[in-house]
Parts: C-alpha cells; sequence; structure tokens
C-alpha cells in the first residue's frame, strides 16, 4: 500500500474515469463494481434515481465547515454541478441504451454532489493527512479501498459485464468518454489559465506556510508530538517516515498521537482560516482575471446542461 503524503480521497467525483485501468476488462471502474443486476432490457433516462449520499467528512475535516473558500465565489453551486452533472448521465444513459444497455445504479456519475464534498478537500495534504476511522487499521497508509478506481474482477463476472464495459468506455464511441461532450463543449479552462490556477495555489500555500499563525501551530503540534514521546518536526516527517509496507504497532501509535496533537491545537482550521486569507489576497491582487474568466466558462457550461435536461 502506498503511503499517505497527499490528500486523503474525497467525495467529489471525477468527470472520467482514468481510461488506463480499464485497458483490460478484467478490471473494472470500482464504481461499476456493485450490484450485479442485468445489463439488457434498456428504458428511457430518467434522474429519479440519482442518488444524494456522500462520505461524510472525517472528524478532522468537520472544523473548517464554517469557513469561506474565497473560491467559490467563481465556481458553480452544488445544486448548479448536480445540474451539470444530470444533463451528462441523461446523455451518457440515451447513448448506453441505443447500445442496448441500462446504466448499472452504481455508475459514478449517479451520485450526486453535496455540501461535504467540497468541505471534505479543506484538509490540506500538507500534513500528511490520516483518518480517525482508519488509523488502527492502515496507520499512515491509505485505505486500499478508498481511492481505487478498479478492482480485479473473477473472469466469470469479467466475461458477464464485457459489453456493457465496451459499450461504456471504450475509446472508440464508449458513451462515457463520448456521449456528454455537449455539456462540456468550450467551457475547459485555457493551458494559460490552467497554468495560472496551479501558480496560484503554490503561491497561495507557500504564502500560508510561511505565516507565523501557521509555523507557530506546527511548532506547538511538534511540543505535544514530543512530550508523548515522539520527535517530529512536522506532520509530514512524520507521515513520510520509512516506516514498514504493512503498518506496525509503532508505527499505529505514532499516528494516532499525530492526529491527537493535530486536534489539539487545531492545526487544520488554523491553516485553512490562514490559507483562505492568502487566497482572498491574491484574487484581489492578481488572479481576479483568471478567475472571472473560468467562472463565465462555467456558467456556459451550466446553460448548456439546462439546455440539455429541457429536451
Amino acid at each position: 500500500m502506498a503511503k499517505k503524503s497527499s490528500v486523503h480521497c474525497s467525495g467529489t467525483k471525477l468527470h472520467k474515469i482514468a481510461f488506463a485501468i480499464l485497458c483490460s476488462f478484467v478490471i473494472i471502474p470500482l464504481s461499476a463494481c456493485g450490484k450485479s443486476s442485468a445489463e439488457k432490457t434498456a428504458e428511457p433516462y430518467s434522474d429519479k434515481n440519482v442518488s444524494s449520499q456522500s462520505p461524510a467528512p472525517s472528524p478532522q475535516t468537520k472544523s473548517t465547515n464554517d469557513l469561506v473558500d474565497p473560491l467559490d465565489a467563481y465556481n458553480l453551486t452544488v445544486d448548479e454541478k448536480n445540474i451539470v452533472q444530470s444533463a451528462s448521465n441523461k446523455l451518457v444513459s440515451e447513448c448506453m441504451h441505443k447500445k442496448g444497455f441500462n446504466l448499472r445504479d452504481d455508475y459514478v456519475g449517479l451520485v450526486k454532489y453535496t455540501d461535504n464534498d467540497d468541505k471534505i478537500d479543506r484538509n490540506p495534504q500538507l500534513w500528511g493527512l490520516i483518518s480517525d476511522a482508519d488509523i488502527a487499521k492502515f496507520g499512515y497508509n491509505s485505505d486500499p479501498n478508498s481511492d481505487a478506481h478498479g478492482k480485479i474482477l473473477s473472469t466469470e463476472e469479467s466475461d458477464k459485464y464485457k459489453d456493457y464495459f465496451h459499450a461504456l468506455i471504450n475509446d472508440v464511441d464508449g458513451c462515457q468518454l463520448k456521449a456528454d461532450a455537449p455539456v462540456y463543449e468550450g467551457t475547459y479552462e485555457s493551458k494559460e489559465n490552467q497554468a495560472q490556477d496551479a501558480d496560484f495555489h503554490k503561491e497561495a500555500e507557500s504564502q500560508a506556510l510561511a505565516d507565523n499563525r501557521v509555523t507557530s501551530l506546527v511548532s506547538a503540534w511538534s511540543k505535544c508530538m514530543k512530550d508523548a514521546g515522539y520527535n517530529y518536526s512536522t506532520p509530514l516527517d512524520a507521515a513520510n517516515a520509512p516506516w514498514k509496507a504493512e503498518p506496525d504497532k509503532a508505527e499505529i501509535d505514532t499516528a494516532k498521537a499525530d492526529m491527537a496533537c493535530k486536534e489539539k491545537v487545531d492545526l487544520f482550521k488554523g491553516y485553512t482560516r490562514v490559507l483562505f486569507e492568502k487566497e482572498s489576497e491574491l484574487i484581489k491582487s492578481k488572479y481576479l482575471p483568471t478567475f472571472t474568466e473560468n467562472k463565465k466558462l462555467l456558467d456556459r457550461r451550466l446553460k448548456q446542461a439546462q439546455d440539455i435536461l429541457a429536451k
């Protein structure tokens, strides 16, 4: 299992599932590996079965939910994201219907966005994130099921759904990769804006890390760990220590102390508050044109989705 040195898997959905892991029909997307209902007897698309379930934020994310992310003003709302997703689902479902299949009810696009989705992502990846529920099992290791897009199926299962997944994800006319193009056409940010976006996040993160309020929190975390018998300067030092492939007692005990100290000094909220402050300042001083342009593209995407759903 890979060591956790990046952000914990969130509830936010990827629009396109990575195609590389799907080149063999023995490896199937996790989103399509649930109930084994028959795929034929196609029926028209309906949004009535779209689920609104989403993973609840882990304990350390809850304390950041009252903070206002300055980027929210330049993104779609939760309801608007669901409109776009519903339009995508409609086109993908209609495409599959023409090929003689119903979308499985565990298709990744059928899970609605909720307020929790964005807030789960607020935990800064800098700190080697861990979840209370997983510490005892995985230590600093990633939950092998938390961010997997695929799993191995038996030969029998693979053969049973081979035609369905070929219709859904093949790179020639796969419905998931092709059918919903009208929703997103002309609404992707330019390469220049993508670069600006990346620079913005790096700059905000760098400024937040250098802020005295954050360095004080890290020092307080380090002292807390030292009092507990662990000598680490930063949380990432603990997460990236040379742990064994399988977590042992030493790793799990360290991870437990790590999380307790993060919560004691309120590291997540303190850092996130400073980060949002830096982001707000940078948007006003430097990046407003980039995010304003990107918001116009998202508004166009929303309008295209609304038009598709109205047909």
